[in-house]
């Protein structure tokens, strides 16, 4: 009976411990999302400035989340992530603004897959 009780509650234990890494990884890859959409609306607005000071507000806000998303995903899935963002103040600097909205919209595109393919739904069982 106590192996029965023991072998509920580590499973239970353990599902909970899946909610709160679901839901950490979502409000991660959505402030991320958001600081991604806003340096994408200052590159199509033509604004240099404003462009380099938010790619590196997002790649400093990358080093802090990387750490965080790497508990709970493998790391092959976020290096192209951390090259794309890397390369967005040189873009910035470089007044590449068509190139940064590019780079931008592709790493919120691949952050919106990591938490679809992390959550729990038969299309990603089967």
């Amino acid at each position: 009976m106590k192996r029965i009780i023991i072998a509920i509650l580590s499973l239970i234990f353990t599902c909970i411990l899946c909610i709160i890494g679901l839901f950490a990884l979502e409000n991660i890859c959505d402030d991320m999302t958001k600081q991604l959409k806003n340096l994408s609306q200052a590159a199509q607005s033509e604004n240099p400035e404003d462009a380099v000071s938010i790619a590196y507000n997002v790649v400093n806000a990358w080093d802090s989340a990387h750490k965080k998303i790497e508990v709970f995903i493998p790391h092959e899935k976020t290096d192209e992530l951390e090259e794309i963002i890397n390369s967005l103040p040189i873009y910035a600097k470089q007044g590449n603004m068509e190139r940064l909205t590019e780079c931008a919209e592709t790493a919120i595109i691949r952050l919106e897959h990591i938490v679809q393919s992390e959550k729990p739904s038969i299309n990603n069982i089967f």
